[in-house]
């Protein structure tokens, strides 16, 4: 064996060999003791973030008072939900008003526009009723309903002092001016027909002292029932009124409207264009009603015209033989002041007896005639001699059928003999007139009549007004 074959001597090759490597920086591993900080950085970043997504939204709202009010019990609701709470109180700089600060859910954020409505729901008592007595137990809350999405975002508002009749604002918000109050209180209804169509919601007076601007509210629904031409008038309180005929009579529309006063809305049948809101309207004083003013007959109706009125009112009966068959609606001035138009109905059943030819009086008073028989003292009947009537006649041979709308003279006097006219008018159930006459078919053809002392021509519009007032 020769030296270089000897072990150890370094000529073998079956010894490893040495490599030497460089220490590079970009070839360093990152040491798995740095996961965790980095894990833990994310994840507080994370939380953070939406607890910031997540917190409350700060917005204040100015009340007259704080009543009711308190920091971490009261709550704000829309629809009974709730979307924050009152966080503190504090009196405004100008010692006027009350700052509530309230903490808002996020889910309230899109609620939070111009035009949002808050006002505080408690136990109400006035004379319009009673309202919120479901707070008796819960306490005291904010109510809020939302303004228009589209509009700007805010977070500082005003609240009402009273609830809104119309919180949503589609409806009609609508102007009334008048010289006193007359009794209104907010809340006070408006009617029509009998049915309440909208409310008071405040009024104050003008800084002259001289007027009272009241603001009123019709919602949605009602809100066509409202046209340039409508009238408001009072209708509330109490109506007491007595009469020989008609004895003492008590009228008012509702408790409600005793209490709190009313509105009443009447629109004309040609009725002009839709208010729009913001509409001012003139607030009438309240009529006078009587029973039989308001019993007025269903049937055609017709123009009496007459010189003077001569204690004819509404209510007052229009008679058939002294049989009531009608009744006085209304009355009006013509346009040039040279004579009156009274508007009568006569019930569906007697319509037949005014024909063409009829004569009509006025029976309110007592007329006398001095004869070789004695004096003659003629009136009507007690209740026209008491309250005021319209009376009429037809003679033997009685014309056609008069046309609802037609025009008659009303003269002072009766007719001379009228007592001793007998036409032959049936009146009874139709097509159960047993003789029917050749002069008087069963079914005659109506004419529209204007008398000879009346309906003078080119008076038709002041005529078709009274008889659209009448309705």
């Amino acid at each position: 064996m020769s030296d270089s074959e000897a072990p150890g001597s370094g000529g073998g090759s079956d010894l490893p060999q040495a490599v030497v490597r460089s220490s590079r920086p970009s070839e360093r591993r990152v040491s798995i003791i740095w996961v965790i900080p980095i894990v833990a950085v994310v994840i507080g970043a994370g939380l953070a973030w939406r607890s910031w997504e997540n917190r409350g939204i700060d917005i204040t709202i100015e009340f007259d008072t704080a009543e009711s009010l308190l920091p971490g019990q009261t709550p704000v609701r829309f629809r009974n939900v709730d979307l924050g709470m009152v966080s503190d109180l504090t009196v405004a700089d100008d010692r006027e008003t009350v700052v509530v600060d309230v903490q808002m859910h996020v889910s309230a954020r899109p609620y939070l526009t111009k035009g949002t409505k808050f006002w505080v729901v408690k136990p109400r008592i006035t004379a319009a009723g009673v309202s919120g007595l479901g707070t008796l137990l819960s306490g005291a809350y904010i109510a809020m309903y939302p303004g228009p999405e589209s509009v700007k975002k805010d977070y500082q508002f005003t609240g009402l002092e009273e609830p809104p009749s119309d919180p949503a604002g589609t409806g009609l918000a609508l102007v009334l001016t008048s010289n006193r109050l007359h009794g209104l209180t907010e809340g006070a209804g408006i009617y029509h027909r009998g049915i309440e169509v909208g409310a008071v919601d405040r009024f104050e007076l003008d800084k002259a002292g001289e007027s009272v601007t009241i603001y009123a509210s019709i919602p949605k629904v009602f809100a066509s029932l409202v046209h340039e031409n409508s009238e408001f008038r009072i209708d509330g309180g109490f109506d007491f009124t007595a009469s020989l005929s008609g004895g003492v009579e008590f009228d008012t529309e509702s408790l409600r409207a005793l209490l709190a006063g009313g509105v009443r809305l009447d629109t004309p049948l040609d009725a002009g264009p839709p208010a729009k809101t913001g509409a001012t309207f003139r607030l009438k004083p309240r009529t006078h009603r009587t029973t039989a003013a308001k019993a007025v007959p269903v049937g055609p109706r017709f123009v009496l015209e007459t010189g003077q009125l001569n204690g004819v009112s509404p209510g007052n009966p229009v008679l058939y033989r002294g049989d009531k068959v009608g009744a006085v609606v209304n009355y009006g001035l013509r346009d040039d002041g040279r004579s009156v138009g009274i508007t009568v109905a006569i019930a569906r059943r007697y319509a037949r007896l005014v024909r063409t030819n009829s004569v009509f009086w006025n029976a309110s008073g007592v007329s006398a005639d001095l004869g070789l028989t004695g004096l003659h003292i003629h009136a009507e009947s007690l209740q026209a001699l008491m309250s005021g009537g319209i009376a009429f006649a037809t003679p033997d041979k009685p014309g056609a059928p008069a046309a609802a709308g037609s025009v008659f003279a009303l003269h002072a006097e009766a007719p001379k003999h009228h007592e001793k006219w007998k036409p032959r008018i049936w009146i009874g159930r139709k097509g159960a007139n047993p003789e029917p006459s050749a002069a008087e078919p069963a079914e005659p053809e109506k004419v529209h009549h204007r008398g000879e002392d009346a309906g003078e021509e080119g008076s038709h519009h002041w005529y078709d007004r009274l008889l659209h007032l009448s309705r």
